[in-house]
């Protein structure tokens, strides 16, 4: 699905994965049940599938979804993601 989106960096961290293009994007943490993926919109969405959201500044908006399953990876995750990538670019 990744690969779908556009070209990007994957960046293996110490503690996590960011994805980028100019700017990160997205990034994946592990978890000990699931993995936090935390992505950037320029609006507060609201889902009951975002567990946390972080206002980095007035126009970006970190939102935190935990996959556990691949049945999580989705369309609607999917769309935030192209609209996070399409911000970063």
């Amino acid at each position: 699905m990744l690969s779908s989106i556009g070209a990007m960096h994957i960046n293996p961290l110490k503690t996590m994965i960011t994805l980028s293009t100019t700017k990160n994007f997205a990034g994946l943490t592990i978890r000990r049940t699931a993995i936090d993926l935390g992505f950037f919109l320029p609006r507060q969405e609201r889902s009951g599938r975002i567990v946390r959201t972080e206002k980095i500044s007035a126009t970006k908006i970190a939102h935190h979804v935990l996959l556990a399953s691949p049945g999580d990876v989705d369309e609607q995750l999917e769309q935030w993601l192209r609209e996070s990538y399409a911000v970063a670019s």
